[in-house]
């Protein structure tokens, strides 16, 4: 049989305990779905096969190739395609999304885009772009929608936070490579709010990252405007700050905050 001779080209190692890092410097744990896809090269100088560089203990590492393959698979499709990926993922890959992405903040959301098709999108704090990636990955979209109307809010380059965001420029750029109908609306919610509930209307789900406290969310700004941006089957998911756990708002709890606000 033959053996390894070489480790894959595009890697570089530090130390035998550490992660896998890239020539750019990026560790496994910083990509989206926390490992790095690689092919090794065997010495006939045919790529044998495309199991990743796993970090050590990693539950996936442990897996048959057939189903680290099709787990694989299943992210590279969702990479591609951006929409409708659900439909082709495995128990495996539910398992791996529901169970063991990162980052673990929004595990709550990626249940809900696999179990609930939806055709619209509302996100208050896009950041980064990461979790709207995330999304292009996951979303199911309903039978009669060709693409997901997705509502991004956020400061963008105005952001004084000190946290980190996407131009408006790029975040238009990103939404229209995964596939999105896009609409962008700078600002803080303060002042989005009124513009997104009166052009926009209601969405299917909603994603507020930072601004609504689960627990209280008609002590939010937002919530004047809930019963403007969702209807009776929306699905809202929130934290008090950004970054925090995405939690599952209450319809009870909404609706309370609705009629606060009539």
């Amino acid at each position: 049989m033959d053996k390894l001779t070489s480790r894959p080209e595009n890697h570089k190692f530090r130390g035998e305990n550490q992660d896998p890092v890239t020539t750019d410097g990026r560790r496994a744990k910083d990509s989206p779905t926390g490992i790095l896809n690689t092919g090794f090269k065997l010495n006939t100088g045919r790529v044998q096969s495309t199991e990743p560089t796993y970090r050590q203990g990693c539950w996936l590492g442990r897996l048959p190739f057939r189903e680290k393959r099709d787990v694989l698979s299943g992210m590279r499709q969702g990479s591609q395609s951006g929409v409708k990926i659900m439909s082709r993922l495995t128990w495996i890959q539910r398992v791996y999304w529901t169970r063991f992405s990162k980052p673990v903040s929004d595990r709550e959301l990626v249940r809900q885009l696999i179990e609930r098709p939806i055709s619209s999108l509302l996100e208050i704090g896009v950041g980064r772009g990461e979790r709207m990636q995330r999304i292009a990955q996951l979303v199911t979209l309903t039978a009669d929608t060709e693409r997901l109307r997705y509502i991004g809010v956020d400061e963008f380059e105005a952001a004084k936070d000190g946290g980190s965001h996407l131009t408006l420029k790029a975040a238009h750029q990103v939404a229209s490579q995964v596939g999105f109908k896009a609409s962008l609306i700078p600002g803080d919610i303060k002042s989005a709010m009124p513009r997104v509930a009166h052009k926009f209307g209601a969405s299917d789900l909603i994603v507020i990252d930072g601004g609504l406290d689960p627990a209280q969310p008609d002590a939010s700004h937002i919530a004047p405007w809930l019963n403007r941006i969702a209807h009776d089957g929306s699905i809202i998911l929130a934290c008090a700050q950004p970054g925090q756990t995405l939690t599952l708002v209450a319809r009870a709890a909404a609706s309370q905050a609705h009629r606060a606000a009539a």
